[in-house]
């Protein structure tokens, strides 16, 4: 029987929540609106039976995606790759083997604490944190994780910790308890509300550590200060915390507040003001300062962490310079640096890190996880022993081909021909943001660096599973996106340039206009390129003339754009934050602002298919129904287990794209007997029964602005929102 991954009972509330109906009714105003003005030509294109309708639709798969949490049990590495937990044979960690994976999650694994035969698992449900997920993992067959069960939580969450049957997990709304000596039924104990909420918590026997932005110290000369630092609670009784004060509150070495703290034993290891300081934390509020080593600048609540090992702490610092320190701790009174090194990558705040044996594992943005070696200090190795796809930004489908553009990383192609079972084939060149295809050649580009060169790539696909990088142009600088129309080739950097494609295997560079203020997005029809820059405008450049490409037209939008799309005569454009905006391109050289939608949510890319118009939301996929634009009944959330960034579609099938690959389609039909899905925890029919729909006020239009064939290439912030009458 063919298995169709569904994400976890508690998600499924998700569909309902304030924002997404939100959203989905705001849309049904706007497009009724739009459906009946005027343009009565577009109601028999959306007559066709379209194969990707929502209720024809069903997640297939979901491949890889990005990495931040890790925790080792010798021999094996569990990592978080998307909305899986992943694991790896790691006896020899340079050579990792996947041996097995959990079943699909709501969403991203942002945290992971092992404690005996379970693993804790923190997931981020919203792309934002605003709602948060604890779950719990069995491990009695340590390569096969089985789903026990979940508890929501108020979100953002940002760290957990477990100390035997209880979890600690820190967040804005500040400490929360949680009972897991059920691991099927995990119950919140109690909450402790934190003014400026928590970033970090730290289990230790009876005491928690739980790290605040804010602390007061109290210096030798009486006065106050304020600075990040670590509350101390005793919870001897877990259901009942009872705060101790500020760890270290009164300061005896100037101001050197905690930013980031770790314990084993009796000993901590604290990341303060320039250095790593030692303690004896027997007694959490009259620790003894037992040694201390200057690292400089290395330090920074938000961004650096530590992790410990038997007898060595490694320092990562803030990704500004993206720093890592290994200081030898076996004599604690006197800490020295073994190693150091600048590693090319950064690593985030949330990118868990931990000891295997004398190397560290961190987990990667990237997807996957980067090794640190420092058995030669002089020369400390920086490896990347498994590297899924974890940070997709482009993809093209050729077939049941996916092409898929890697940054650090180049082009990937994966075999969806089984959409359920998605395999990963090859990977070529160095680098890639966007991927398009033309008569057997796929077209890549990458921005480079300060110190790399922008790059445009030119692969063979003559052998479409092992694709050739045949020739590596330079565009200009930051080039990030391109479209083709016809036989030519359009990329966006800091300038438009327009290649001749006619010989796909050698393009060849016609022209080109600068932009200002750089490209983000562009499409492009009948030789007319409209580029989103990053000052939130739409420019409309005529490059009919390819040599002397010349801008037209110029929009203001409310905000930066996340994706354009083409619907005929009118160009969709997705907003971050400020919704969606349709704009009438009838004349291609004077786009004309038709429509403009704000408060939509986050929005990062729209799409069109025959019968649809798909946006891609912060968790989930809203469709609209062209056919039927004022029924709300038509309308359909599709949740997703992944942020998707990218959205494609072919025939009978989507996908979303972005940290990590979703591939929805058509129902698999099965003719082998199904079986019962596992009845939903108690804490999962509670959230289910306790969602309800909001009462919510009518939609409208908000503003509506026609810009006369006169304001040619003139801004119009003055004339953006225009209030509709009450």
């Amino acid at each position: 029987m063919r298995h169709t991954p569904t994400p976890i009972a508690p998600a499924h509330g998700a569909h309902r929540c304030t924002k997404a109906r939100l959203v989905r009714l705001v849309f049904v105003a706007i497009l009724a609106v739009l459906g009946t003005g005027g343009r009565g030509g577009r109601s028999s294109q959306a007559q066709t039976p379209d194969p990707t309708a929502p209720s024809a639709l069903e997640l297939h798969s979901v491949l890889d995606g990005r990495s931040e949490a890790v925790a080792y049990r010798s021999p094996y590495l569990y990592l978080g790759v998307g909305p899986r937990l992943v694991v790896l044979d790691a006896s020899d960690p340079t050579a990792p083997i996947q041996v097995g994976a959990s079943p699909l999650l709501a969403h991203l694994v942002t945290g992971l604490e092992l404690e005996g035969d379970v693993a804790h698992v923190l997931l981020d449900l919203d792309a934002g944190g605003h709602t948060t997920m604890v779950c719990t993992l069995g491990l009695a067959n340590p390569t096969a994780p089985a789903l026990l069960g979940c508890l929501a939580l108020e979100g953002p969450v940002w760290a957990i910790a477990v100390e035997g049957p209880v979890l600690y997990a820190a967040g804005n709304a500040g400490l929360a308890v949680v009972d897991v000596s059920d691991p099927a039924t995990p119950v919140r104990l109690t909450s402790v509300a934190l003014s400026d909420g928590a970033v970090a918590v730290v289990a230790g026997g009876d005491r928690v550590f739980v790290g605040v932005p804010v602390a007061a110290y109290r210096l030798r000369d009486g006065s106050s200060y304020q600075g990040p630092g670590y509350r101390v609670f005793d919870v001897s009784d877990p259901g009942s915390p009872r705060d101790l004060g500020i760890l270290n509150e009164a300061l005896e070495n100037g101001r050197r507040s905690i930013d980031r703290l770790a314990i084993r034993g009796s000993i901590a290891y604290a990341l303060d003001h320039g250095g790593l300081s030692v303690y004896d934390v027997s007694d959490p509020l009259d620790t003894a300062l037992v040694g201390r080593i200057d690292l400089g600048t290395l330090s920074g609540l938000s961004s650096s962490r530590l992790a410990v090992g038997i007898d060595r702490v490694w320092v990562v610092n803030p990704p500004a310079d993206a720093s890592i320190v290994v200081v030898d701790v076996a004599d604690p009174s006197a800490p020295t640096v073994r190693a150091s090194l600048i590693s090319p990558t950064p690593f985030y705040r949330r990118n868990g890190a931990v000891p295997v044996g004398d190397r560290l594992v961190l987990a990667r943005q990237l997807g996957g996880y980067s090794l640190l070696d420092t058995s030669d200090p002089a020369v400390p190795d920086l490896s990347v022993p498994f590297a899924p796809f974890g940070y997709v930004t482009g993809t093209a489908l050729l077939g049941d081909r996916l092409l898929v553009a890697l940054p650090e990383r180049g082009l990937g192609v994966v075999d969806v021909a089984d959409a359920a079972a998605p395999v990963v084939l090859a990977l070529a060149g160095v680098d890639a943001t966007r991927v398009v295809v033309r008569d057997g050649y796929a077209y890549t580009v990458a921005p480079g660096t300060l110190a790399v060169p922008a790059r445009l790539d030119v692969y063979d696909l003559a052998d479409l599973d092992r694709p050739v990088l045949a020739r590596t142009l330079a565009p200009a600088a930051s080039a990030s996106t391109l479209a083709l129309d016809g036989d030519r080739l359009y990329v966006g950097g800091t300038a438009l340039e327009v290649y001749d494609v006619a010989e796909p295997s050698a393009p060849a560079l016609l022209g080109a206009m600068t932009l200002t203020d750089g490209a983000m997005d562009l499409v492009v029809a009948n030789g007319f390129a409209h580029v989103s820059d990053s000052s939130a405008r739409l420019i409309t450049v005529d490059a009919t003339d390819p040599a002397t490409p010349r801008e037209t037209a110029r929009l203001t939008l409310p905000d930066w754009t996340a994706g354009i799309a083409l619907d005929g005569d009118r160009l969709l454009v997705a907003t971050q934050r400020r919704g969606l905006v349709v704009i009438d391109a009838t004349n291609s050289a004077l786009p004309v602002l038709e429509l403009n939608v704000p408060d939509l949510g986050w929005l990062h890319d729209v799409a069109v298919s025959d019968g649809h118009v798909w946006v891609a939301t912060g968790v989930s996929l809203v469709a609209i129904d062209r056919a039927d634009l004022g029924d709300p009944d038509r309308w359909t959330t599709v949740a997703l287990p992944i942020v998707p960034f990218h959205l494609i579609h072919q025939v009978g099938r989507i996908v979303a794209s972005g940290e990590g690959i979703a591939l929805l389609g058509s129902p698999v039909v099965s003719t082998a007997e199904p079986t019962s899905p596992a009845p939903p925890t108690p804490e999962a029919t509670a959230i289910a029964t306790a969602t309800t729909e909001p009462t919510l006020p009518a939609s409208r239009v908000v503003g509506r602005v026609f810009l006369p064939s006169t304001l040619v290439g003139v801004p119009v912030e003055d004339a953006w929102v225009m209030p509709a009458t009450p």
